[in-house]
């Protein structure tokens, strides 16, 4: 169980980076589907990137980040992220 925003996140970068080597083709679907599937969803659903703006906007209030907009936190971190696995991906 996992309560310091600081290890949630360095968590959730973990098992995203797991989950693009371990299963390729599933991430690149996820990313490539993400452009049209995500509008689909209503904005009352829960979306995966609350995830990180939860830990984020945690990490906030605990004093442990920097003040920021914390979906604009997570889009940096999960962005960072998605350059590093293409950058990775394409040599």
């Amino acid at each position: 169980n996992l309560t310091d925003p600081k290890d949630v996140v360095k968590v959730l970068i973990q098992n995203f980076f797991d989950f693009a080597k371990s299963e390729p083709k599933a991430y690149s679907y996820i990313m490539e589907a993400h452009f049209t599937e995500l509008k689909k969803i209503s904005k009352e659903r829960p979306k995966p990137k609350d995830i990180f703006v939860e830990a984020i906007r945690l990490g906030i209030e605990k004093g442990d980040f920097r003040k920021i907009d914390e979906n604009l936190g997570a889009a940096l971190v999960i962005g960072m992220m998605t350059r590093t696995i293409l950058f990775f991906n394409n040599g």
